[in-house]
């Protein structure tokens, strides 16, 4: 067991050798994978008003989000606060990094993609009707889940292009409020608040259910 956090640990995200862990007391821990079984603080890093919601990882950065309304973006070695992004006005609940690209889902019902080197906010989508939960992205589509109900697949490309309409499908999969997901070429996983699995297939319109 690893104890350090004075509060509830609600995000991570990890790479080969490190770990990141955000709380509910603010802070972040960052850790180092020297092996499955030896695991080490390197540091702890504070900065945020509130809960760390979300985490991302690059090679050089950690990106944080919080229920401050708020992302920061740290550099991974030293834990110094490299620039912070502001433009949310609900908790940021998700992040993603797609390269130099950030996807940020909050409770303000939007989406922003940003240029995570620079801050610069590229594109805000809007569609849906409640708070976004989960984003998920490849090199070709950003999907959206929400506690609307609906989960939302968007052109990656064409979000970039602010003339350009970027939402191909929205899909509602089941009753409850979409927490998580994640998807291949061929299928997507979504995770609701009731505890049920959608397992859907983009070529067939009658996914399965599991219920676990």
């Amino acid at each position: 067991d690893l104890h350090h956090h004075k509060g509830a640990v609600i995000s991570l995200k990890f790479t080969t050798d490190t770990l990141v862990t955000g709380s509910s007391d603010g802070a972040m821990a960052v850790w180092n994978i020297n092996s499955p079984t030896d695991i080490t603080l390197r540091m702890s890093i504070n900065g945020h008003d509130n809960r760390v919601l979300s985490l991302a990882l690059s090679e050089t950065t950690i990106i944080s989000g919080s229920s401050d309304k708020t992302i920061k973006v740290w550099d991974k070695f030293t834990g110094e606060l490299v620039r912070t992004l502001r433009g949310h006005y609900g908790w940021v609940r998700c992040l993603q990094l797609q390269g130099s690209h950030l996807i940020s889902g909050s409770l303000d019902k939007t989406i922003r993609i940003s240029n995570v080197d620079t801050g610069e906010c590229i594109r805000v989508l809007y569609g849906h009707d409640d708070g976004v939960n989960c984003v998920a992205v490849d090199n070709r589509r950003i999907l959206s889940g929400s506690t609307d109900k609906t989960m939302k697949v968007w052109d990656l490309a064409a979000t970039l292009d602010a003339g350009s309409s970027s939402c191909v499908a929205t899909l509602k999969l089941h009753s409850g409020r979409l927490r998580g997901v994640h998807f291949d070429d061929f299928q997507a996983i979504c995770c609701f608040e009731d505890g049920t699995l959608v397992i859907h297939d983009f070529l067939d319109p009658t996914p399965p259910i599991l219920q676990t």
